[in-house]
């Protein structure tokens, strides 16, 4: 009854969705759709690599904030693997962002409470700054692997630029 619920919620956000938001929603899916068996056979360099879309010509068909409220609605779905995690939602964003030519990077990092239990984080940082967090992780969080790591990885096509 659960899944028939949240499939009619889906159903009727849909009937209030563009055509191009539909578009994105579907690849969304897709590369999540892949994240469980990649995350088995790819290390976690190669994994980012899959996900570090070429840049196109063309401009994000929506604006960030839209880009940040479609990928959080389909994590927040909970339905199989659509379920909200920091690392699905940084990859997504990170590829989005990558594709449209923004100089987006992924960060992961680790902190330790007083317990001395570790936790980690994902998240995506775009002009240096952290890109739909509440916050800055930086300051919870001591980074372990940035990619791109130099500035010149930050754009596949210097034709991006330039368009």
């Amino acid at each position: 009854m659960r899944y028939i619920n949240a499939l009619n919620a889906v159903l009727r956000a849909l009937k209030k969705t563009k055509m191009i938001e539909i578009r994105l929603l579907l690849e969304m899916t897709g590369l999540l759709m892949l994240l469980p068996l990649l995350k088995r056979i790819l290390s976690l360099p190669a994994l980012i690599l899959f996900f570090d879309a070429k840049s196109t010509s063309g401009k994000l068909p929506v604006d960030l904030d839209r880009l940040i409220q479609l990928t959080k609605r389909l994590l927040n779905l909970k339905i199989g693997f659509l379920s909200p995690n920091c690392v699905k939602q940084s990859l997504i964003l990170f590829h989005f962002l990558r594709k449209y030519g923004h100089p987006a990077k992924i960060h992961f990092g680790i902190s330790k409470n007083d317990a001395g239990n570790l936790h980690g984080h994902a998240w995506v940082s775009l002009d240096g700054e952290p890109f739909a967090e509440a916050g800055n992780p930086r300051n919870e969080f001591k980074e372990t692997y940035v990619f791109p790591k130099k500035a010149s990885q930050n754009i596949h096509s210097t034709e991006v630029a330039s368009s």
